[in-house]
């Protein structure tokens, strides 16, 4: 998509998969994105922005039951108590974002797209801190957001 090439960013289109959020569709940047991501890589729900947008969106049984297994695998305490404050967050902005994080050097912010209220798949755009602008990430989350909306 323009939106994206136009930001020097990447774009990965995520399902959910057998047991977490899923890589189905990669569009490169117009810049390098150093990442080995492709159809098919999986995201857990905590440390993602795509992941944290799944467990903000959907509600399926599915998604509860990953996130249940991933918070008692958290070694932080107090991680539920911190993940449902960012949940909070995400919902009322509408995306996520993930600064440096997983990947030292990239960034990423993701945003649902819903149809009749479910969530049917999370777009994320993936690239340096500076191509996200996430020291002021309204223009690229904004631009995800309208991707989103008419996707």
């Amino acid at each position: 998509p323009d939106f994206a090439h136009s930001l020097g960013v990447m774009l990965a289109l995520l399902v959910w998969g057998p047991v977490a959020p899923t890589v189905y569709r990669v569009h490169d940047s117009s810049q390098v994105v150093n990442t080995n991501l492709r159809p098919g890589t999986t995201f857990n729900i905590l440390n993602s922005a795509a992941g944290r947008v799944f467990g903000a969106f959907d509600a399926s049984p599915v998604v509860t039951e990953r996130l249940a297994f991933e918070l008692a695998r958290a070694t932080e305490g107090g991680a539920k108590e911190a993940f449902d404050l960012e949940i909070a967050q995400i919902r009322r902005s509408g995306y996520a974002i993930m600064i440096e994080s997983p990947v030292p050097g990239l960034s990423s912010i993701a945003a649902p797209v819903l149809r009749n209220g479910e969530c049917i798949l999370v777009a994320m755009i993936i690239g340096s801190r500076a191509a996200l602008g996430v020291q002021d990430a309204h223009s690229p989350a904004e631009a995800l957001l309208a991707f989103t909306r008419t996707a």
